[in-house]
Order: C-alpha cells, then sequence, then structure tokens
C-alpha cells in the first residue's frame, strides 16, 4: 500500500478517455493491486527428471484507494457514477514515471463517518496491462 500525500511527489488522476486528466482530490491511501501470471507445468521426460514450468496467463487482483469523500466535489461524484463497472483511466505519480492504468471501477464504498469527515473506499479491477510512461 502506497500512502499518497496532498504535498510532494504522488498524484493520483483520473481520465474517462486516456487524454484529459482530472486530479482526485484528497486521496488518503492507494493500492494498485497485485499482477501474478499461473506456472504452467512444461516438464516432461526430457527434462532430466526436473520440473520445468513458464509462466502462462496474467491475473490481476482488485486495487483501492481512499478518499476524504466531499459530497460536493465533482471528481468525486464521477467516481460514484463510474461504480459498476465502467472503464477509466488511472495515472499513478511515481517520481518521474507515471503508471496509466486502464481499470474498471467496481464500486465505492457509501461514505463513513471518521470524526468530522467522511471516508469513500473506490475499489478498481485492471482492464488490461498498466503502462509506464515519462511525467512532461
Amino acid at each position: 500500500m502506497v500512502t499518497v500525500s496532498k504535498t510532494g511527489n504522488s498524484s493520483l488522476e483520473r481520465s474517462p478517455d486516456n487524454s484529459v486528466w482530472t486530479n482526485i482530490p484528497d486521496v488518503r491511501s492507494f493500492d494498485d493491486g497485485d499482477m501474478q501470471a499461473e506456472q504452467l507445468d512444461t516438464s516432461s521426460y526430457d527434462t532430466g527428471n526436473q520440473r520445468r514450468y513458464t509462466s502462462g496467463l496474467k491475473d490481476a487482483s482488485d486495487g483501492s484507494f481512499v478518499v476524504w469523500f466531499d459530497p460536493s466535489n465533482t471528481v468525486h461524484q464521477a467516481l460514484i457514477a463510474d461504480a459498476g463497472g465502467a472503464t477509466i483511466y488511472l495515472r499513478k505519480k511515481y517520481g518521474t514515471r507515471h503508471l496509466v492504468m486502464p481499470v474498471n471501477i467496481i464500486s465505492t464504498s457509501n461514505p463513513d463517518e471518521v470524526g468530522a469527515a467522511y471516508e469513500m473506499t473506490v475499489t478498481f479491477r485492471p482492464a488490461s496491462e498498466p503502462t509506464w510512461a515519462d511525467v512532461t
């Protein structure tokens, strides 16, 4: 889990089409999920009594991020509208690089009261392989 700071070197942005990016305000934390490739047993009698494996298809686990929810914020409202499977793009800044992820927004939690603020969790599933790009 990566903690996203409002100041400094990290940001999380949203785009409906991978062209115009909007900052997602008040992100508390970000978890981009996990990518694992299945291991296929390709052993045969010719491998000298040693098992041999090759990587197969990749499975991506769900990721999520938490925001301090503001019901009047248009980006937070857009995330709620995206819930239910809309495909959007998330862009996470890591130093001088961006990780660009096409994702399906699976759900948004009902905002939970935490003291005087409200917290909302957005859960997403990668729609395809993420890409890296230089920050411009």
